[in-house]
């Protein structure tokens, strides 16, 4: 009975840190959006979760590791749905396109948030890693289509993905720089996909 009556306080406080986390990253969200990561301060995302200054230090020391840490959720996210909804036939021009629509969606849903991202911490030294496991992972399809023959043999995987990868990356900043519309960022990408898999084919 001790162990029980002992479990519940702590499933609680569990339940409540999870409450509290959750706020913090919806005001964050909100006010990085709305107000701009300039003019966004950690005083006003505690005041609008509901919580103290200390519990928002203790989820991140300042508002850029906050915002970082919102952009490596939502990309992992993003990423991990995008791959494992890819049909395991599918061919892979098809294959990278259905990837690659998965992020477009996720920074549509978000596009002010997501130019805040970009323009914060594009070259911080933790987003690197991200791109390179969606290139390992681009590189995995890419072997798959080998093995079905869709791709020449002598094609390094890794490199190709790179190039994939690339186009991607080219056609995601400049849409969300305000230079494409959806439809023809989506038509862009497309086309660029294609040309690359004209020489591996």
């Amino acid at each position: 009975m001790a162990v029980k009556s002992g479990a519940r306080p702590r499933g609680l406080r569990e339940r409540n840190k999870n409450a509290k986390l959750a706020r913090i990253r919806r005001a964050a969200r909100e006010l990085f959006a709305r107000k701009g990561f300039e003019r966004t301060t950690t005083r006003e995302i505690a005041r609008r979760a509901g919580v103290g200054a200390g519990t928002l230090f203790l989820y991140a020391r300042d508002k850029r590791t906050l915002l970082l840490r919102l952009f490596k959720e939502d990309l992992e996210k993003a990423t991990e749905e995008g791959f494992a909804s890819v049909p395991p036939r599918l061919a892979l021009g098809e294959a990278v396109l259905h990837v690659f629509a998965s992020h477009f969606d996720h920074f549509g849903r978000t596009r002010e948030l997501s130019r805040v991202f970009l323009k914060e911490v594009l070259f911080d030294e933790q987003v690197a890693p991200l791109a390179l496991d969606d290139v390992r992972r681009i590189a995995g399809l890419v072997e798959r289509a080998q093995g079905r023959g869709e791709i020449r043999s002598d094609v390094a995987p890794f490199i190709a993905a790179t190039n994939l990868f690339s186009v991607y990356y080219f056609t995601v900043l400049t849409w969300l720089g305000g230079f494409l519309t959806d439809e023809s960022a989506h038509s862009l990408l497309r086309d660029l996909v294609e040309l690359q898999l004209r020489a591996l084919r």
